[in-house]
């Protein structure tokens, strides 16, 4: 599967809407979703409006939910560290 960043280079921006899309796809939204959070990590907004598309699709959405949820707990973590990091610095 080819994405846009890999097609355009990576000046393509990611916007909510674009990370909404493929949420809305009721057959392959997880996998599509997998290969976005894997191939551009913390550039994905994950927006509760992103959250609550996900939990719109009835194929796949607690699928797309654990995903999503992951990636933005880990996103936070990370925001997190670097805070407490910079207090030491």
């Amino acid at each position: 599967m080819t994405i846009l960043p890999d097609k355009r280079g990576a000046d393509v921006p990611i916007t909510e809407d674009v990370v909404k899309e493929p949420a809305r796809n009721y057959w392959i939204a997880d996998k599509v979703m997998m290969v976005l959070l894997h191939r551009l990590g913390a550039d994905i907004p994950i927006t509760d409006d992103v959250i609550k598309t996900a939990t719109e699709n009835e194929n796949c959405g607690d699928r797309l939910m654990a995903m999503l949820l992951r990636q933005r707990a880990a996103v936070l973590a990370a925001q997190d560290v670097d805070e407490t990091a910079s207090l030491f610095r």
